[in-house]
């Protein structure tokens, strides 16, 4: 007797997942190598510098998702393991970045040495998935809500701050949740269809607060934002049909 097929593996949510990571990688790459241009695009001011450097980091932490998404539907474990490593890779490469800032490097080194460190434990099963987790979504909720105590955590100069670097910095801890939530709801035992429509829910959910917070804030339009959230709750509406 052939063993039934489960949800994790099913044609449905493989293609749904690579639609989903897709989605995630066009957009972080195209933050990480044009961020002047993305800003252009949805509408927001370009001549700020320092918020430019931070798109690009939001780019950064999109793509560490996009492997999250990819490494989940092989189980919680690889998920995990390839959240933190690719969270040490996000970090290092963020450092000539923050050279613009003059921001310790140590400090990142730090960072770099304690993902990859945690990765590879938790790669050797010595680690559970709830470790990456909890650390993952706790820094990156973290981040999200107390942007300006972040900036001057990573020591940006207060003439280099403004609205929109602090909804850049903002947006960045709601990308770097999204790898969290999703490596959580598999720890957590939920099917690989349903965490990935937790997390593209809630990716839609950050975009909707950017569009009616942040964007009007700024004076910029809303339709990117709303039109990245619906993008969302659709491949979650497929993800759990």
């Amino acid at each position: 007797m052939k063993p039934a097929a489960t949800a994790q593996t099913s044609p449905p949510t493989t293609w749904i997942t690579l639609l989903a990571a897709s989605s995630l990688a066009v957009a972080g790459a195209a933050m990480w190598v044009v961020p002047a241009d993305v800003q252009a695009f949805i509408g927001l001011p370009t001549a700020d510098i320092p918020a430019n450097l931070y798109m690009r980091q939001v780019g950064a932490w999109q793509l560490v998702a996009t492997f999250c998404l990819l490494a989940g539907a092989q189980g919680a474990s690889p998920a995990a393991s390839t959240a933190l490593i690719s969270s040490a890779v996000a970090v290092l490469a963020s450092i000539p970045i923050n050279e613009y800032f003059e921001r310790s490097k140590p400090e990142a080194i730090q960072g770099v040495l304690i993902f990859s460190s945690l990765g590879m434990l938790t790669a050797t099963r010595r680690l559970g998935p709830r470790v990456a987790a909890g650390l993952v979504s706790f820094l990156g909720l973290l981040i999200h809500l107390t942007p300006v105590d972040t900036a001057t955590l990573y020591s940006i100069a207060p003439d280099m701050a403004s609205p929109l670097l602090y909804s850049m910095i903002s947006a960045m801890g709601a990308t770097t949740f999204l790898s969290g939530l999703y490596v959580g709801c598999l720890a957590a035992g939920l099917v690989q269809a349903r965490a990935l429509a937790l997390t593209m829910l809630a990716n839609a959910a950050f975009a909707t607060k950017f569009a009616f917070i942040d964007a009007e804030a700024l004076g910029a339009p809303k339709t990117v934002p709303l039109a990245w959230s619906v993008v969302h709750v659709l491949i979650a509406a497929l993800a759990l049909k």
